[in-house]
């Protein structure tokens, strides 16, 4: 089980920040650690961006507030409150004025969804991650994302996991397509986006689909995710054309199925 800090823990942190201040002498020759410039520099950047509230809605935030001050004065807190610190204010909405510089890089995303898949942290900080991700996710709060999380430990190995090979997968509501890369080296996933087109469908919406690639989609798919003939050929049949090759169906036997001879080894049987 992964332990966070309690209210009553981070109260006593930053209580006696004063006590354990970086620096402060432990005896034999031993001090205190304090956070890193770069740890303090997030701590400036995350306060002036984030909606940090005047005051505590209880004791537990109205410390930690007071802490955030002092450290934006100058004061520079221990390794284990700079935890506190940047957890607390990671988990507070953008300004509304704020306006992200740019948006993160297909590298930075790919390694934001790679961490999230590998560290451990609270399943409210990965939803909104993954939802920013979704959103098309800023430099600043990637930056700021991947920063946090390189800092926590690793969620235990798990036994090795059966590979993911091509075929048509669906996670939540996202169909996805995994092919091989040119060298046969790996795999990677295309998701499927619907667009304006040709096809008339039962709602009389004109519908046509392209997919797109999605940075690290691939690490959230899994070998049980994958759709079954059935749901391949409603797909089809509702695109007028092979969901796997794009290619328009001629065969009777492939219409019938809603799918071609060779794509349909794409999906689970």
């Amino acid at each position: 089980m992964i332990m966070y800090a309690t209210a009553e823990q981070k109260i006593e942190r930053a209580g006696h920040a004063t006590r354990w201040a970086a620096g402060a002498d432990l005896g034999r020759g031993r001090t205190v650690r304090g956070a890193s410039p770069k740890q303090v520099a997030l701590i400036r950047r995350l306060a002036n961006e984030r909606a940090v509230p005047a005051a505590g809605k209880d004791l537990a935030e109205a410390t930690i507030l007071e802490r955030v001050l002092d450290t934006l004065g100058g004061w520079t807190p221990n390794i284990r409150l700079t935890s506190d610190l940047i957890d607390y204010l990671m988990s507070l909405p953008m300004k509304e004025t704020h306006v992200p510089a740019g948006t993160a890089t297909p590298k930075a995303t790919a390694f934001l969804t790679r961490l999230l898949a590998e560290r451990q942290a609270p399943a409210d900080f990965v939803t909104r991650c993954r939802a920013k991700l979704e959103a098309g996710i800023s430099r600043q709060d990637a930056s700021a994302a991947i920063d946090w999380l390189t800092r926590q430990p690793e969620l235990p190995k798990a036994a090795a996991a059966e590979p993911v090979t091509p075929g048509v997968y669906k996670v939540g509501d996202e169909i996805s397509i995994v092919k091989p890369n040119r060298e046969k080296t790996r795999v990677y996933a295309k998701r499927l986006v619907e667009i304006r087109g040709e096809r008339l469908v039962e709602t009389g919406e004109h519908v046509a689909i392209e997919f797109e690639y999605a940075p690290g989609a691939i690490h959230r798919i899994r070998p049980e995710h994958r759709m079954s003939v059935e749901e391949g050929k409603a797909l089809t049949i509702r695109y007028g054309k092979c969901i796997c090759c794009g290619r328009r169906l001629k065969a009777a036997v492939s219409v019938e199925r809603g799918i071609g001879p060779v794509c349909i080894t794409y999906f689970a049987r």
